[in-house]
């Protein structure tokens, strides 16, 4: 079941770059979302390492109230605790955003997909709600029809399975690299783009 504490669920993306030029949003990837960069660049990991960067966490606030707030867990890492994310220019326009519109629109990660919308689950139940700040941001919020309840929660259905598939492997990952050296950033990265490639040819 779904529940939608929203006063208004019309959106239709207009294409205004604003979310892309707003450098508070981090937009953090997924292993899927990954997959997906490294086959737009036809297989090149290190063009899609140039397009990547990662969030830090500091190890002191590394706890278990943190990963109940977080989307996706933090990899530890031999350079600390991290979140790849897309890389913004240092202005804080996303790399990928070419005026007036994103260059991989179609291809654009879940976060992306997603917004203006977040999901969320409490009791058991999926909440979908408008992001933080979105309405400040959101050019498209309020215009079109209104989306229907089935295409929310199949869209959060799959919001939740493949964020939760993404931390189960960031969990194995911890896990392994806590009997000996962590991995570099790099080396994770390769491997969460390892396994959205297997899920891909499932």
């Amino acid at each position: 079941m779904i529940v939608i504490p929203l006063d208004d669920i019309k959106f239709t993306c207009q294409q205004s770059g604003k979310c892309c030029c707003n450098p508070n949003i981090l937009v953090t990837l997924t292993y899927m979302d990954l997959s997906r960069l490294y086959r737009l660049f036809e297989n090149d990991f290190h063009q899609t390492l140039r397009r990547i960067t990662f969030y830090r966490f500091k190890k002191k606030d590394i706890s278990p109230d943190l990963l109940k707030k977080v989307v996706l867990h933090p990899i530890h890492s031999s350079q600390g605790y991290i979140v790849p994310s897309l890389k913004k220019h240092e202005n804080g326009v996303c790399t990928f955003y070419f005026k007036p519109n994103c260059s991989i629109h179609s291809d654009r990660p879940l976060a992306c997909k997603n917004y203006p919308i977040a999901f969320d689950v409490k009791n058991d139940q999926l909440y979908c709600i408008w992001a933080k700040n979105a309405k400040s941001t959101c050019a498209g919020i309020g215009i079109g029809n209104l989306i229907p309840l089935n295409d929310l929660e199949k869209q959060g259905r799959y919001f939740l399975e493949e964020t939760e598939k993404h931390n189960l492997i960031i969990s194995e990952i911890n896990h392994e690299e806590s009997k000996g050296k962590p991995l570099s950033a790099r080396e994770a990265l390769w491997i969460l783009i390892a396994y959205g490639e297997k899920q891909r040819k499932l």
